[in-house]
Parts: structure tokens; sequence; C-alpha cells
């Protein structure tokens, strides 16, 4: 299929599209670059970020029942109800509430950069901040302060983690 190469003259009807469309440097005016660019990481972070679920998910209900980093510590994760292999979307939902600390911390270097104040002015002004950036804290370090050594996560989504190995060679 081929397509006619659009020209511009003066007898176009439509002002706006003739001086948009039939400027040479339309891709280069300053909006359109940081749109595209802005487009571009945007994408870049939600591959990444599917990536990792999706390795998680299938790895965290697998026969091997952890990811290749617990399996060389021989730690495996189980549902605690009835300590078999977690399900898949459990997995893939909990990948997603782990990255929540590392958001808020983008969220918070974004504001710090865009404001051009210092992390102390934030906490100190913004009340919101301080309080997530403690809730999150707590949520994270909460492994330190209970007998099983899980955090907030793990008792969102009602996981534990036992020491050995499964039986299975490989996770498939």
């Amino acid at each position: 299929m081929k397509f006619k190469s659009i020209q511009c003259n003066k007898k176009v009807v439509c002002k706006f599209f003739q001086s948009w469309w039939c400027t040479q440097n339309y891709l280069q005016s300053p909006i359109i670059t940081k749109i595209l660019k802005l487009v571009s990481i945007f994408t870049i972070l939600v591959f990444i970020i599917l990536i990792g679920a999706v390795y998680y998910a299938l790895f965290y209900s697998s026969k091997w029942q952890a990811s290749i980093g617990k399996r060389i510590f021989n730690i495996k994760i189980v549902d605690k109800n009835n300590h078999r292999k977690v399900k898949f979307f459990d997995g893939f939902c909990y990948y997603f509430l782990t990255i929540i600390p590392y958001f808020f911390i983008l969220i918070l270097f974004i504001y710090i950069s865009k404001n051009n104040i210092s992390i102390y002015q934030v906490f100190k002004e913004i009340w919101g901040f301080t309080f997530f950036g403690i809730a999150i804290l707590f949520a994270v370090n909460m492994s330190s302060f209970n007998k099983k050594k899980i955090n907030f996560f793990d008792y969102l989504m009602d996981f534990e983690f036992h020491i050995g190995k499964t039986k299975s060679k490989y996770p498939w």
C-alpha cells in the first residue's frame, strides 16, 4: 500500500495543521520531545516492572517455590494456610506490593528535584511524605520484630518462608 506524500501550500484550509505538520522540524519542538521522552521512559519502566512481576510470579508458583536467589539459599515460599506453593496471581500481586517502597523513593526524589529543596524540608513541611515514609519504613523492617522474620507484605499475602529445597531439579 503506497501513501501519497502530503504537500503543504498556502491554500490549506486549516491553518493549525498547516503550521503543525508542514514544518520540517515538528519533531524537534520542545513539547513533542518532552512527551516522547516521557512516553519512552514510562514504556521502559512498565516493561521492566512487568518482566519482574512475571519472573517472580512464575518462580514462586513453580515446583521450586522460590526465585533463583532463594533457591540458592535453600529458602522456599509457601502459602501460610495450606503450606503449598503460591498461586501465580498471588506471586504477581506480591511483587507489586514489594516494589511500593521503591515508588515512594522515586516520587520523593522527583518532588525534590522539581521543587529544588532538601529531603529534610520535604519531611518537615509535608506531613504526607512523613507519614508514608514512616509507614513504609515500618512495613519493610517489620521482619526484625517478629519470630517468623516476615515483613508486612508477607502478612498481607499470607506467605511464609521455609528452609529447605523442593525435590524438583527444574522449576517447571
